[in-house]
C-alpha cells in the first residue's frame, strides 16, 4: 500500500500523472472546503488559570455570510477577523471588556458588546454587522435640441433614458451658433448608468446615435444635439 501511494505521488508515465494529480487535487479540495462551510476549531485550548479566553465570529445581518477584515478592539487589546469571521483574544487578564467592532473599508456600521471574563474563562461571544448601504439619490439630466441647417428650436422631440421620457418644448439660448433651442429635462434615479435615446415622432428628423451616460447622485448634466432633417 504504501509502495503504491509512493508511485501515484511520483506518477510514473503519463498515466501516473494524470493520476497522481487527481489524487493531490482530490485531497486539497476536502482539506480546504468552501469558504461558506468554513468551520472553526471545536475549542480553544483553555487560558491558564489565571487568564481567559474570548472568541467570537462576526456576521453579515443582511446575508448572515461571515466577515473578514474586520477590525476587533478591547480595553486596549486588538485583532482582526479572519477566515470564518473568527476574532479571539486569547490568554487575557480577566475583566469587563467592551468589544468594539469596526470595518477599515467603511461597508459596515461599527458596534460594540460587553464581556465579563474570570479566571480561566473560554467565552465565545459571536457578532451581527449591519452592511451600510447608500441611499439611492437623483439625477437631472437637460438637452437643449436644434436643427443642424436653421439653428432653431425643435419641439416635440423624444429623450428618454431607460423608460424615463420628456419632449423637447420652449426656447432657450445655448450656444452662439444655436441661439435658440428646445430643452427636455428628466429626472432620474442615481447614481446608474442609462441608455439614452433621442427620437422624432413624427419622423421630420434622423434620430441621434444612442449612447449610454452615468450619472451619480445630485448631479445635474447638459447637453445639446443637433438633428438633421430626414
Amino acid at each position: 500500500m504504501i509502495k503504491d501511494k509512493r508511485r501515484l505521488a511520483i506518477g510514473v508515465g503519463a498515466v501516473g500523472l494524470v493520476a497522481g494529480a487527481a489524487y493531490l487535487l482530490a485531497k486539497k479540495v476536502k482539506a480546504e472546503p468552501p469558504p461558506d462551510e468554513y468551520e472553526p476549531p471545536d475549542e480553544y485550548e483553555p487560558p491558564p488559570t489565571d487568564k481567559a479566553t474570548l472568541w467570537g465570529k462576526v456576521f453579515d445581518s443582511s446575508t448572515g455570510h461571515w466577515i473578514r477584515g474586520i477590525k476587533v478592539a478591547a480595553n486596549g487589546f486588538s485583532t482582526t477577523s479572519e477566515v470564518g469571521g473568527i476574532y479571539a483574544f486569547e490568554a487575557i487578564p480577566p475583566g469587563t471588556y467592551t468589544v468594539e467592532f469596526s470595518d477599515p473599508a467603511g461597508n459596515y456600521y461599527p458596534t460594540s458588546i460587553s464581556a465579563v471574563l474570570t479566571e480561566g474563562d473560554l467565552v465565545q461571544k459571536d457578532v451581527v454587522m449591519q452592511p451600510i448601504v447608500e441611499e439611492p439619490g437623483f439625477a437631472t439630466y437637460i438637452v437643449h435640441i436644434a436643427d443642424k441647417d436653421t439653428a432653431e428650436a425643435i419641439q416635440g422631440i423624444k429623450v428618454e433614458l431607460n423608460g424615463y421620457v420628456d419632449y423637447s418644448s420652449g426656447s432657450y439660448y445655448v450656444h452662439s451658433l444655436y441661439p435658440t433651442c428646445s430643452k427636455a429635462e428628466i429626472i432620474v434615479p442615481a447614481p446608474a448608468m442609462y441608455l439614452v435615446t433621442i427620437t422624432d415622432p413624427q419622423e421630420r428628423y434622423h434620430p441621434w446615435t444612442p449612447y449610454y451616460q452615468h450619472f451619480d447622485s445630485g448631479e445635474t448634466l447638459g447637453d445639446l444635439r443637433v438633428l438633421t432633417r430626414i
